[in-house]
């Protein structure tokens, strides 16, 4: 048991030192400075975008059904 956990411990403590090397060296973008890589943010941003757009479709689509439009 005391392994496993040592394990992902140390795996945890790595992948957090290889992040922030890389992220140090400008191989991860990161123009504000707040530790989330930029295509993770504009993909965030898209996904954002979509879903608003789905609620609204669904919403028109909604209105329709009940003859409001």
């Amino acid at each position: 048991m005391i392994y496993i956990v040592s394990s992902l411990v140390i795996g945890f403590i790595m992948s957090i030192a290889i992040y922030f090397f890389n992220l140090h060296k400008g191989t991860i973008k990161d123009r504000n400075k707040n530790f989330i890589p930029d295509p993770v943010e504009e993909a965030a941003k898209e996904i954002k975008r979509r879903a608003k757009k789905a609620a609204k479709e669904a919403e028109d689509v909604v209105e329709a059904i009940k003859g409001k439009k």
